[in-house]
Formats: structure tokens, sequence, C-alpha cells
């Protein structure tokens, strides 16, 4: 009785440690992804001109008054918005 306990926690043992190993790959290989796509989307941002302060003649602004894209092409629009609430605290700009 005593070898099946022994080899059960052997196996328990060794399944553990593979999981974890395939875990700690896995969790890698997600931060590259994230990585890279978010250096991408910084990149396309910081090259997107800052769109005019929104006021209260025009609440709402673009970075760019004209967008035409390709189905596969990627880019960022800025905007900015303005809401004249002295409880808000801010102007929302992105």
């Amino acid at each position: 009785m005593r070898k099946a306990s022994l080899s059960l926690s052997i196996n328990a043992i060794v399944v553990l440690i593979l999981a974890i190993t395939m875990l700690g790959l896995a969790l890698g290989f997600i931060k590259v992804m994230f990585g890279k796509t978010s250096a991408q989307v910084e990149a396309l941002v910081l090259n997107e001109p800052e769109p005019r302060p929104a006021s209260p003649a025009e609440p709402f602004t673009l970075s760019r008054n004209t967008l035409v894209l390709s189905p596969s092409e990627t880019t960022a629009l800025k905007f900015s918005v303005f809401r004249n609430d002295p409880s808000f605290g801010w102007v929302l700009e992105f």
C-alpha cells in the first residue's frame, strides 16, 4: 500500500511542475505580445497631431477633419470634449 501512495505523490509533483512550467511559458508569451502591441499603439498615438481644444462654441473636436482608410489600415484619432460643469472639475481630452 505504501508504494502506491508514494507513486501517486510523485506523479502529482511531476504534473504540478509541468503545469507551473507551462503557465510560466504562457505568461511570458502574453507579456511579449502585449509589449509589442502597446509599443505599436504608442507609436500611432505619438504621430497623431493634437486636436484643437474644445470650447463652448465647438464642444467636440477631432485631430483630423477627413479620415480615409483601407480595411487593413490602422490609425489613431484624438478628440477633445468640452464640459462646462464646475462640479466635474476637468476637461476630458484624449
